[in-house]
Protein backbone atom coordinates (compact mmCIF):
# COMPACT_ATOMS: atom_id res chain seq x y z
CA UNK A 1 0.00 0.00 0.00
CA UNK A 2 1.33 3.66 -0.73
CA UNK A 3 0.24 7.20 0.74
CA UNK A 4 1.27 10.24 -0.81
CA UNK A 5 1.68 12.73 2.41
CA UNK A 6 1.99 16.32 2.94
CA UNK A 7 4.55 18.34 3.91
CA UNK A 8 3.94 19.05 7.28
CA UNK A 9 3.31 15.34 7.59
CA UNK A 10 6.06 13.93 5.81
CA UNK A 11 8.32 16.57 7.97
CA UNK A 12 6.45 14.76 10.81
CA UNK A 13 7.35 11.41 9.60
CA UNK A 14 11.17 12.03 9.32
CA UNK A 15 11.49 13.01 12.76
CA UNK A 16 9.62 9.87 13.92
CA UNK A 17 12.37 8.42 11.93
CA UNK A 18 14.76 9.24 14.00
CA UNK A 19 13.98 7.27 16.87
CA UNK A 20 13.68 3.93 14.50
CA UNK A 21 16.13 1.38 15.76
CA UNK A 22 19.42 0.30 13.38
CA UNK A 23 20.50 -3.24 15.65
CA UNK A 24 19.38 -5.61 13.95
CA UNK A 25 18.94 -8.00 16.98
CA UNK A 26 16.02 -6.29 18.04
CA UNK A 27 14.09 -6.09 14.43
CA UNK A 28 10.62 -4.33 15.73
CA UNK A 29 12.56 -1.61 16.59
CA UNK A 30 13.84 -1.08 13.24
CA UNK A 31 10.50 -0.43 12.15
CA UNK A 32 7.51 2.44 12.69
CA UNK A 33 4.75 1.23 14.59
CA UNK A 34 1.27 2.65 13.16
CA UNK A 35 -2.03 3.00 15.65
CA UNK A 36 -5.33 4.30 15.03
CA UNK A 37 -5.96 6.13 18.33
CA UNK A 38 -7.83 9.58 18.18
CA UNK A 39 -6.44 9.66 14.72
CA UNK A 40 -3.40 8.02 13.54
CA UNK A 41 -0.50 7.56 15.54
CA UNK A 42 3.03 6.61 14.25
CA UNK A 43 5.27 5.57 17.28
CA UNK A 44 9.52 4.68 16.74
CA UNK A 45 11.73 4.11 19.53
CA UNK A 46 15.55 2.56 19.51
CA UNK A 47 15.00 2.11 23.51
CA UNK A 48 16.43 4.77 24.41
CA UNK A 49 14.49 7.33 23.11
CA UNK A 50 10.80 7.48 22.32
CA UNK A 51 9.07 9.52 19.32
CA UNK A 52 5.15 9.65 18.74
CA UNK A 53 3.36 11.53 16.44
CA UNK A 54 -0.32 12.89 16.47
CA UNK A 55 -1.95 13.14 13.17
CA UNK A 56 -5.38 14.48 12.68
CA UNK A 57 -7.91 11.51 12.70
CA UNK A 58 -8.42 12.36 8.64
CA UNK A 59 -5.04 13.18 8.17
CA UNK A 60 -3.43 10.18 6.79
CA UNK A 61 -6.08 8.92 4.34
CA UNK A 62 -6.34 5.25 2.98
CA UNK A 63 -4.68 4.02 5.95
CA UNK A 64 -7.38 1.34 7.03
CA UNK A 65 -6.08 -1.38 9.49
CA UNK A 66 -3.17 0.36 10.64
CA UNK A 67 0.50 -1.51 9.75
CA UNK A 68 3.40 -2.42 11.20
CA UNK A 69 6.25 -1.33 9.55
CA UNK A 70 6.44 2.30 7.08
CA UNK A 71 8.99 2.91 4.67
CA UNK A 72 9.88 6.51 3.74
CA UNK A 73 10.49 7.42 0.55
CA UNK A 74 10.42 11.32 -0.17
CA UNK A 75 7.01 12.19 0.25
CA UNK A 76 5.61 8.94 -0.49
CA UNK A 77 5.55 5.61 2.43
CA UNK A 78 5.33 2.34 1.22
CA UNK A 79 3.41 -0.03 4.56
CA UNK A 80 3.97 -3.50 4.65
CA UNK A 81 3.61 -5.85 8.10
CA UNK A 82 6.60 -6.67 9.69
CA UNK A 83 6.45 -9.70 12.53
CA UNK A 84 6.85 -9.58 16.08
CA UNK A 85 5.01 -7.09 18.84
CA UNK A 86 5.89 -3.42 19.41
CA UNK A 87 7.18 -2.33 22.98
CA UNK A 88 4.20 -1.50 24.93
CA UNK A 89 5.64 2.12 24.89
CA UNK A 90 2.96 3.72 26.97
CA UNK A 91 4.51 2.21 30.19
CA UNK A 92 7.45 4.57 30.00
CA UNK A 93 5.61 7.89 29.47
CA UNK A 94 5.76 9.85 32.94
CA UNK A 95 2.52 9.71 34.52
CA UNK A 96 2.59 11.96 37.74
CA UNK A 97 3.13 15.75 37.33
CA UNK A 98 6.12 17.32 36.34
CA UNK A 99 8.15 18.91 38.71
CA UNK A 100 9.48 21.58 36.35
CA UNK A 101 8.65 22.40 32.87
CA UNK A 102 11.06 24.54 30.91
CA UNK A 103 10.29 25.94 27.02
CA UNK A 104 13.13 26.79 24.84
CA UNK A 105 13.50 27.26 21.47
CA UNK A 106 14.62 23.98 19.50
CA UNK A 107 16.66 25.13 17.12
CA UNK A 108 19.08 26.96 19.75
CA UNK A 109 19.02 23.43 21.34
CA UNK A 110 19.91 21.15 18.27
CA UNK A 111 23.09 24.28 17.98
CA UNK A 112 23.58 23.88 20.96
CA UNK A 113 24.36 20.23 21.06
CA UNK A 114 25.50 19.54 17.01
CA UNK A 115 28.54 19.44 17.76
CA UNK A 116 29.15 17.86 21.19
CA UNK A 117 29.96 14.09 21.72
CA UNK A 118 28.03 11.10 23.00
CA UNK A 119 27.23 13.15 26.46
CA UNK A 120 25.68 15.89 26.97
CA UNK A 121 24.91 17.36 30.66
CA UNK A 122 21.83 19.50 30.79
CA UNK A 123 21.79 21.54 34.10
CA UNK A 124 18.13 23.24 34.92
CA UNK A 125 18.07 25.50 38.02
CA UNK A 126 14.54 26.82 37.95
CA UNK A 127 11.69 27.46 35.17
CA UNK A 128 12.63 31.24 34.50
CA UNK A 129 16.78 30.41 34.95
CA UNK A 130 19.56 29.65 32.31
CA UNK A 131 20.14 26.29 31.37
CA UNK A 132 23.48 24.97 31.22
CA UNK A 133 24.44 22.89 28.62
CA UNK A 134 27.73 20.73 29.42
CA UNK A 135 29.77 18.44 26.99
CA UNK A 136 33.25 18.23 25.12
CA UNK A 137 34.19 17.77 21.24
CA UNK A 138 36.47 15.22 19.79
CA UNK A 139 37.71 14.77 15.99
CA UNK A 140 35.24 13.43 13.99
CA UNK A 141 37.44 10.85 12.63
CA UNK A 142 38.66 8.57 15.24
CA UNK A 143 42.33 7.70 15.77
CA UNK A 144 42.62 11.06 14.13
CA UNK A 145 44.00 12.45 17.24
CA UNK A 146 43.62 12.55 21.32
CA UNK A 147 42.59 16.05 20.86
CA UNK A 148 39.25 16.98 22.74
CA UNK A 149 37.79 20.45 23.84
CA UNK A 150 35.32 20.37 26.33
CA UNK A 151 32.24 23.30 25.61
CA UNK A 152 29.90 24.91 27.78
CA UNK A 153 26.86 26.43 26.82
CA UNK A 154 24.13 28.80 28.80
CA UNK A 155 20.35 28.70 27.06
CA UNK A 156 17.42 31.16 28.39
CA UNK A 157 14.18 30.02 28.65
CA UNK A 158 11.00 31.49 26.66
CA UNK A 159 8.29 32.91 27.59
CA UNK A 160 5.25 31.76 26.43
CA UNK A 161 2.17 34.16 25.44
CA UNK A 162 -1.02 33.05 26.71
CA UNK A 163 -2.04 29.46 27.53
CA UNK A 164 0.06 26.45 26.22
CA UNK A 165 -0.50 22.81 26.44
CA UNK A 166 1.38 20.96 24.67
CA UNK A 167 -0.07 17.33 23.16
CA UNK A 168 0.89 14.18 25.54
CA UNK A 169 -0.48 10.43 24.51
Amino acid sequence: MQLKLTRLQNRALRWIKNAVSTDKSRPILTSINCEDAEGQRLISTDGFRLHIAQYDSEAITGLGEPPKKVLVKDTEIELEPTEGTFPNYRQIIPRDEPVLEIAFNPQYIAEMCSDMDTIVTIRLYGPHKPAEFLGSMRPKRYGETDEKVDVYGVLMPMDIPGEHTPWKP
